[in-house]
């Protein structure tokens, strides 16, 4: 029994696994859609996190494993900005080069992300329970994202509203025409295994609303859930690449489909409308 271990041991530390939590870093891939006129419309914009807090905190974005299946160590986040940030950035540039004027940003951003990059998750150093929100976010997710391609995105209407009906800083409603909400729903990657070859498969899923900007009816104009995934192998050994690659596809699939959201006539008209009916 002690020579069956020390073999598995030894197969885990030659497959390049040392519990070393793995960095993945999101790159700029805006597409190429046209930059369009100023539109007249001026809106707030807030995203929010809402995964478990331990996959927040050490900024977890999938479970490393090796040739055998073994989870070895975290896939994490390397930039200093929490994934609010990250994503409240990237839609400000898509609202403003479709024409709108965002006037307020939360969380607020800045125009570069850090270069300092994390060396290590932030957060609680045993990654324990967050290991554990993620494989239990990723069952149902991982069987969904087996089904899809490469860079395949579904849109969906969003079934329950009254999540976006909570209360709202006063300061991010005044003097806009709507308020732009958005939800990260999940945000996450996991191995698919075919015989000896092991792929990465990644998933992110926004919910996406449209608020008259008004502290009390908070209603909704209209919205979408997003959802987007990536993958990246068949390869025999999980590198690091392998969840960048994959996690950086999930990404912009779902912000492209979402820029696609607000260029639409659909949300366009309902954001005029409100703004019509507040001169």
């Amino acid at each position: 029994m002690n020579k069956l271990i020390f073999a598995v041991l030894v197969l885990v530390f030659m497959s390049g696994c040392a519990f070393t939590p793995k960095p993945v870093f999101l790159i700029d891939k805006y597409s190429d859609a046209a930059k369009l006129p100023d539109n007249g419309l001026k809106v707030s914009l807030i995203v929010k996190d809402t995964r478990p807090d331990s996959i927040q905190r050490t900024h977890m974005c999938g479970i490393m494993r090796n040739t055998y299946m073994m989870p070895t160590s975290i896939a994490f986040l390397a930039h200093k900005e929490s994934l609010e940030e990250i994503v409240a950035r990237n839609a400000k540039a898509i609202l403003e080069k479709a024409g709108y004027s965002v006037l307020k940003v939360s969380p607020s951003v800045k125009t570069d992300l850090s270069t300092d990059k994390l060396v290590a998750p932030p957060g609680d150093s045993s990654y324990k329970s967050a290991m554990k929100d993620n494989s239990d976010d990723n069952k149902a997710e991982l069987k969904l994202a087996k089904e899809e391609s490469a860079g395949a995105v579904k849109v969906s209407n969003l079934s329950d509203l009254s999540e976006f009906k909570s209360a709202i800083d006063k300061e991010l409603i005044t003097g806009v025409d709507a308020v732009i909400e958005l939800k990260i729903d999940k945000y996450s990657s996991d191995v698919i295994q075919a015989f000896v070859f092991v792929a990465v498969q990644g998933w992110a899923k926004l919910k996406v609303a449209a608020l008259k900007p008004d502290d009390n009816e908070r209603t909704v104009l209209t919205g979408k859930m997003i959802s987007g995934y990536g993958t990246s192998g068949p390869r025999q050994i999980i590198s690091e690449d392998c969840y960048i690659v994959a996690v950086n596809m999930s990404h912009w699939a779902v912000l492209n489909e979402f820029e696609k959201f607000i260029r639409s006539d659909e949300f366009i008209s309902a954001v005029k409308k409100v703004k019509v009916s507040n001169l």
